[in-house]
Parts: structure tokens; sequence; C-alpha cells
């Protein structure tokens, strides 16, 4: 760990280990929203750990609500997903960016 720069000779995590640590202090928070007004909540998580952990399990979020439409022609099944996945995995790296953001305030 002291080789990668995780942690400190005194055992004590670096910045950088906290954030890849189960003990991260930063969150991201998800929310679905009724309707277009954003005043009724459908549901809301909020994902802790790493930001590994919170990547990949906030990723696994968006893919179960992203829905699946699928039509047939002839005996050929199309399927198609409401949001492109190129799309879930932007969205999910600009709430990565977000805490990005809120560290660097942080530490100034």
């Amino acid at each position: 760990m002291e080789n990668l720069r995780i942690m400190t000779s005194d055992k004590i995590y670096t910045n950088m280990g906290l954030l890849v640590s189960d003990q991260c202090r930063h969150s991201i928070k998800f929310a679905i929203f009724q309707g277009i007004d954003k005043l009724v909540f459908k549901d809301r998580k909020e994902f802790t750990g790493s930001l590994f952990t919170q990547l990949t399990d906030v990723y696994k979020l968006i893919d179960f609500y992203n829905g699946t439409k699928e039509s047939f022609h002839d005996l050929i099944r199309t399927d198609k997903r409401d949001y492109p996945e190129d799309a879930m995995g932007i969205g999910t790296t600009h709430a990565l960016n977000t805490i990005k953001e809120m560290i660097k305030n942080n530490l100034n």
C-alpha cells in the first residue's frame, strides 16, 4: 500500500487512498422524479464506499431504470433502450466529476 502511495508509513490513508477505500467520505446521490417538475420522488438512493464501488453501483441502477422496448419484424426481434449505453456512461462520469470538484473545493 505504501508503494502505491495509498497509505503513509504511519498506516494512515493518503487523500487518494481514502477515495479508493471503503472509508471514502464522498457519496453519489441518485434520484428519479415523477414527471418533469422534480417535486415528487419516485425513488432515491445514496451510494457510499470507494469511488470504484460507487461508479459500479450507480451504473447498475441506471441500467436497471433504462427501459428496453422490443419490436418484431417478421421473426426478428429488435431491442432498443430508452437511452443509449454511451449516454449512461457519460452521465455516470459527470457524477464523478461533480465529486472531483467537491473534493477540490474541500482541499483548497
